[in-house]
């Protein structure tokens, strides 16, 4: 009796898809590139063929936000995503994260020095000094009330966004350092 080491002969249930070539991955790129950009207000068009010396700082940081959607991720860790840019783009960025957060679902760690714009995007926060969680709970809870004495310095320390409040709140200041 002769043994044979033939494997049985298999039927394809389909037949595989040929390889792409390398113009249609590149233009499969170029498609979910300019996906992206334009879901933070950018366009593969007016970018392709730029550096990054050419692009202002909130192109930049769009641009930043971009590739990082491209995988489609669950989470996105911001660390301090406005200090780079001026006040008038700084909500506008701020803006951008908020709206990815609510139509993408994302969740977001918005790291900050910034009080003012995590008590807008944020649900939660958490405070930290030298390393260490201080302070934790729903965003507007502890920004507005805050108990312990670092987290009361840093509401301290910002000023109120109306003139007259600020310059108030500026002669208070002086008053309690001088002692008068």
């Amino acid at each position: 009796m002769r043994r044979s080491t033939r494997s049985p002969t298999s039927i394809p249930i389909s037949t595989p898809p040929p390889a792409a070539s390398p113009a249609q991955i590149r233009a499969q790129q170029e498609i979910k590139a300019d996906e992206a950009l334009q879901r933070v207000g950018l366009s593969l068009a007016e970018l392709k063929g730029r550096f990054s010396h050419e692009l202002s700082g909130g192109q930049l940081q769009r641009v930043a936000v971009a590739r990082a959607l491209i995988p489609s991720p669950k989470l996105i860790v911001a660390d301090e995503p406005v200090s780079m840019v001026d006040a008038s783009l700084r909500m506008s960025i701020v803006n951008l994260f908020r709206a990815l957060r609510d139509d993408l679902k994302v969740s977001i760690i918005y790291i900050t020095h910034d009080s003012a714009t995590a008590y807008y995007i944020s649900d939660r926060v958490i405070i930290m000094q030298k390393g260490e969680v201080i302070e934790a709970g729903n965003a507007r809870a502890v920004l507005d009330n805050p108990t312990h004495p670092y987290s009361i310095a840093l509401k301290n320390a910002v000023l109120p966004p109306d003139p007259k409040a600020a310059a108030a709140a500026i002669r208070q200041r002086r008053a309690l350092v001088e002692g008068v």
